[in-house]
């Protein structure tokens, strides 16, 4: 008895029919050629130059990498505070105790004019 189409099965089937739409999807490809979409963005003797550019652009991010790795003494980065910050931060805290003290004195003032008028 002489193997017929019927003897592969279903994954033999599912086979072929993935094989003839694959085959079919290059056919349609190479009778249309590549659309713009494929086509590489430059040409295959520019690789020099985008050997270049590669290399300019591997140096600015290792210049990166080395502003960003710096530390202060306590091993903070120091890109993350900017010296102007700090000083805002320290007028700040300035300001809020020079309010406080006005505060405890505004009471202390209330008060004694409370005692004396109570």
């Amino acid at each position: 008895m002489e193997p017929s189409l019927v003897d592969i099965g279903l994954g033999g089937m599912l086979a072929l029919l993935i094989i003839r739409e694959v085959f079919g999807f290059l056919r349609d490809r190479k009778e249309k050629g590549l659309g713009d979409e494929y086509r590489c963005f430059f040409n295959p003797g520019d690789w020099a130059e985008m050997g270049r550019k590669v290399s300019i652009m591997s140096n600015k991010v290792d210049r990166i990498h080395e502003m960003h790795d710096v530390k202060d003494i306590d091993g903070t980065y120091i890109w993350y505070m900017k010296s102007s910050l700090v000083a805002s931060i320290d007028r700040l805290a300035a300001a809020t105790a020079e309010q406080g003290q006005a505060f405890r004195e505004l009471v202390a003032v209330l008060r004694t004019r409370a005692e004396r008028g109570a």
